[in-house]
């Protein structure tokens, strides 16, 4: 899988709780107390993640517990393999909405159009290749974690690197708001605003 980085993730850092610019594999520079820096890092490994990402990564790495008879259920064949997705769709993914479930996401097919993973879909007991990584985006930074799937033609493109920052809803506004490298806010490009399920386009 080739490697550019694409999304950095402006949030509030879930350790030392201020603003921080995060990519897959870069850490929060904020100096604390002591002159310690913080070092926080987006969750990638499974021992990383906090027990709710840890939760996801089982989910995703295992097959379908057997009596399950309702919704949809993606893995991965190898838990290693579930690793390197989170690490390329943050890196390579290119920005989505999907407007049925109301929710920003990034998206990305590691091996084309080979497939990467398995859905089982449970009202019909079809299991189903799945080449797309999918990772939404409306989740806490501490929890994001990634699903299988197949593109749907429901989704809408935004946007895509290099350059992204992605801004997540804080105290000072409830939007999304993605920009096109650090020259805030003359950079600005899209906003989302998901509990009015409206955006806008600015360029």
């Amino acid at each position: 899988m080739g490697r550019r980085t694409v999304a950095f993730f402006q949030v509030t850092c879930p350790h030392c709780h201020k603003p921080t610019l995060l990519g897959p594999n870069g850490q929060c520079f904020h100096i604390l107390k002591g002159g310690v820096v913080c070092g926080y890092s987006l969750p990638i490994l499974y021992h990383e993640g906090n027990s709710k990402y840890r939760d996801k990564y089982e989910k995703h790495t295992t097959p379908p517990p057997p009596d399950m008879v309702s919704g949809v259920y993606s893995w991965a064949p190898a838990s290693g393999d579930y690793a390197q997705h989170q690490e390329f769709v943050m890196a390579s993914g290119s920005l989505h909405l999907d407007p049925a479930f109301n929710y920003l996401f990034l998206w990305t097919t590691p091996r084309d159009n080979k497939p990467v993973a398995n859905v089982f879909y449970a009202s019909s007991g079809t299991v189903i290749a799945a080449t797309v990584v999918l990772m939404p985006l409306n989740s806490k930074p501490q929890n994001y974690h990634h699903f299988y799937s197949n593109y749907e033609p429901h989704f809408q493109y935004l946007a895509d690197g290099p350059g992204l920052i992605i801004e997540a809803p804080d105290g000072s506004h409830a939007d999304f708001r993605v920009y096109r490298g650090e020259r805030k806010p003359s950079s600005l490009l899209h906003t989302y605003h998901p509990n009015a399920q409206s955006g806008q386009r600015i360029v």
